[in-house]
């Protein structure tokens, strides 16, 4: 079975359905954790009391994940 690395990156699904070899062989994903420590969210700009838009960090994540994994080229439009 040839390994999907970006599907892999992306769906959790996909990726949980790979055998533990399978998930040994991937690389790291290049944009780094998709999870926010809380403190880390408790940090972002704009957050008052611990009231965070979570929707709109994991948008943020969601660009930049594809700007670098998949188009490369963000910020150069």
């Amino acid at each position: 079975m040839k390994i999907d690395i970006v599907r892999a990156w992306k769906d959790e699904e996909y990726r949980n359905s790979l055998s533990s070899e399978e998930q040994a062989m991937l690389p790291a994903n290049p944009a780094g954790s998709l999870e926010l420590s809380d403190a880390e969210l408790e940090s972002v700009h704009g957050a008052k009391g611990g009231d965070v838009n979570t929707n709109a960090l994991l948008c943020v994540q969601s660009v930049l994940i594809y700007c670098f994994t998949i188009n490369g080229n963000c910020g150069n439009a």
